[in-house]
């Protein structure tokens, strides 16, 4: 049974710069956000240049979820309960879209440590 996960914005950046602890979920059914893409297109943007950031925008566009009403009042609340984890808006926005499709959300990021329903590399 393939897993699908919500891949959060250091996710992405990790495989695309062939991180080799993201390997394992390379094949994976995957969302992520709008926040997310800006996120992921402005860091490749940065590093690789304008045709690798509209490269990577076109290939993700169709892994884009929905985000409502109910999962950004949701996100804000997380992030203001753990602002001393000093979690971004997309992180936490994207946490609520993965708790609402109770998928597993995949990240890097230490600030979600401990947290339910994530797949923490490090």
């Amino acid at each position: 049974m393939e897993v699908t996960y919500f891949f959060d914005s250091h996710a992405i950046v990790g495989m695309i710069k062939l991180d080799p602890q993201y390997k394992p979920f390379e094949q994976c059914e995957f969302f992520i956000t709008q926040f997310n893409l800006a996120e992921v297109v402005y860091t490749v943007l940065r590093l690789f240049g304008e045709e690798r950031a509209k490269y990577i925008c076109s290939r993700l566009r169709d892994s884009v979820a929905e985000v409502t009403d109910a999962d950004l009042l949701n996100a804000m609340k997380l992030r203001y309960e753990l602002k001393q984890r000093d979690l971004s808006y997309a992180d936490a926005i994207g946490y609520a879209v993965a708790q609402r499709l109770r998928i597993k959300i995949l990240t890097g990021d230490k600030g979600f440590t401990g947290l339910p329903g994530v797949e923490l590399v490090v």
